[in-house]
């Protein structure tokens, strides 16, 4: 298994500043110690948002997700082949952390009225359970920012 090293050069809070030469004009890492992310939905924009996150040096990630891993997965999501059968929060803890030294939070069960705050990132597949989610949450004044991160196949927008 290969394991990546940080640099450990110019460190500034724990962070190597080394690492983050080329997007500091654009990214300040300074500012993940103390946001507490989560997201709903490990598949396809989850598995690859929290793997993002944790590269950023966010390390206060909890993740919700029930489904396991499926040969289908494969090809769009962050997961390899040997985690096929594995609950996709366990398979993403460990990919996580072998990438990055990060060890997320997994909640292997559905979301439904945890508490949330700070950061939240939806990343589920049916708009039923993104409007279930968004009733819940919607009048959270502990949620400082909410990201619905859609991805369909017919359109796609950036914004």
């Amino acid at each position: 298994m290969i394991r990546f090293i940080a640099n450990n050069v110019k460190k500034k809070g724990g962070i190597s500043m080394e690492r983050f030469h080329r997007q500091l004009g654009i990214f300040n890492p300074e500012i993940a110690k103390d946001r507490k992310i989560t997201v709903i939905g490990a598949g396809s924009v989850g598995s690859f948002t929290v793997l993002t996150l944790a590269k950023l040096v966010f390390s206060n990630i909890k993740v919700y997700d029930f489904d396991s891993i499926e040969d289908a997965n494969i090809p769009n999501q962050f997961y390899r082949l040997d985690d096929i059968g594995t609950m996709k929060v366990f398979a993403l803890q460990e990919i996580v952390e072998i990438f990055t030294g990060v060890k997320i939070e997994a909640c292997n069960v559905p979301y439904i009225d945890q508490e949330l705050e700070d950061v939240v990132i939806i990343a589920v597949d049916t708009m039923d359970t993104r409007l279930e989610i968004w009733e819940h949450i919607k009048y959270n004044v502990k949620i400082k920012q909410y990201i619905d991160a859609r991805m369909g196949a017919e359109q796609m927008r950036i914004y």
